[in-house]
């Protein structure tokens, strides 16, 4: 888990997963000739779009190593070494270079097979930023040295649903509705093997849209699955900074 930079508006200080924004550029054709395994009509399937679903995947891969230094794929070009991989990091955090010119540069596969989709979740109506945000797990390569990028985040973790989820509701792990309710899902898996299956086995993956309502003093969100979820009425917020997720 990766600890967001506290100067950022949105969750500033809070632990998530490696992640970000869709870009117009993951739907690039050389990026998509690169994907082993899955194709764009699939992955829209999968995803319950009309067509660019494969940018999704794109997406998950590049977040990962550009946030966490996490490479889902396998390099093509000879004599590379992991100096060579965080200089192109930085490039691409940077925007010295595209995604699309370092997977060239490598000769990039992207090894869309481990990825397996399982969980959708959109930011609440009242929410003054919105996200609608597809969640992806996968196997963590061998021979890796994941780390934060420093600028989006400034620390990286390695813990157990368990571990997070305690030091959460002892007040020394910040996270987010949408991070503690997909960790609460592995509680059960005691190997990434178990937890894979069970996220393959996931047929229609269902929306979850939390709702932001009044309680006392305070706003809370609900989730669809709370009796009061439909009778409530929608509190709108000014802030980002004042969502409780």
């Amino acid at each position: 888990m990766l600890k967001r930079n506290v100067a950022l508006e949105f969750v500033g200080g809070a632990y998530v997963f490696p992640g970000g924004k869709v870009d117009v550029a993951d739907s690039n054709p050389d990026l998509y000739a690169r994907c082993n395994g899955l194709d764009d009509s699939k992955a829209s399937e999968l995803l319950g779009v009309c067509k660019d679903g494969l940018s999704y995947y794109v997406c998950a891969v590049r977040e990962s190593f550009e946030e966490a230094g996490v490479l889902l794929g396998s390099v093509r070009a000879e004599n590379l070494g992991d100096s060579d991989l965080s200089v192109l990091r930085s490039e691409l955090n940077s925007g010295k270079v595209t995604f699309a010119d370092m997977a060239r540069k490598l000769d990039l596969v992207l090894d869309c097979t481990q990825l397996t989709y399982f969980s959708h979740w959109i930011t609440p109506e009242g929410s003054p930023r919105r996200y609608d945000t597809r969640f992806f797990v996968a196997e963590m390569p061998s021979a890796q040295d994941p780390g934060a990028d420093s600028g989006e985040t400034t620390s990286h973790i390695w813990v157990t649903p368990s571990q997070a989820l305690e030091s959460h509701q002892e007040g020394r792990f910040e996270m987010i509705l949408p991070t503690v309710k997909t960790l609460e899902l592995f509680l059960e898996f005691s190997s990434v093997k178990d937890a894979l299956a069970w996220a393959r086995s996931q047929r229609d993956v269902p929306t979850i849209l939390p709702k932001l309502v009044s309680s006392g003093d305070s706003v809370e969100a609900i989730l669809p699955d709370n009796p009061a979820y439909a009778s409530s009425e929608e509190v709108y917020l000014q802030s980002a900074r004042d969502i409780p997720l």
